[in-house]
């Protein structure tokens, strides 16, 4: 009989859609602040790149290599959060793994959710006066719940 242990992972399923984004994003970052490894996604700290020697002089080594380990961690629930199973799915599973290079072979979390923010919270100008417009445009139709057409407006409006 084996060791080996089996163990479930638990991802927050993204299938890339627009409509989508706010709410899986609300909850991707509580995962990630959760696990610690919010800072790494919004870039509030420095990874250290696979190819740079910490040398055993520097006083933050530990600090840099842990926070290289939860980049791995993060871009990894990432990957994993995607449902590429459609092509808007496709396209995001693409925008994070294009984040892997020689200095981060395991991809690098930080650009890839800039990457996804850029896609999903474009501020251009002709974005934002399209946002405008829908915002304006959107009218409650009969039989439609009032929370569900605010929260609507409230997803345009973020």
């Amino acid at each position: 009989m084996s060791n080996a242990r089996e163990e479930s992972i638990r991802v927050i399923s993204f299938n890339g859609k627009s409509t989508t984004w706010p709410s899986w994003k609300e909850k991707f970052l509580a995962k990630a602040k959760k696990k610690g490894y919010k800072k790494i996604l919004q870039k509030k700290v420095e990874v250290v790149k696979e190819t740079e020697t910490i040398p055993d002089s520097d006083p933050e080594k530990k600090e840099k290599l842990a926070n290289r380990e939860l980049n791995v961690n993060v871009y990894a629930d990432l990957i994993l959060s995607i449902d590429a199973t459609k092509a808007t799915g496709r396209t995001v599973f693409n925008l994070i793994k294009n984040t892997k290079s020689d200095d981060y072979p395991d991809g690098n979390a930080g650009n890839a959710w800039t990457a996804l923010e850029k896609k999903f919270e474009p501020k251009t100008a002709p974005s934002e006066a399209k946002l405008h417009r829908l915002f304006y445009k959107a009218e409650m139709k009969k039989d439609v719940d009032p929370i569900n057409f605010i929260t609507y407006l409230e997803d345009i409006r973020s």
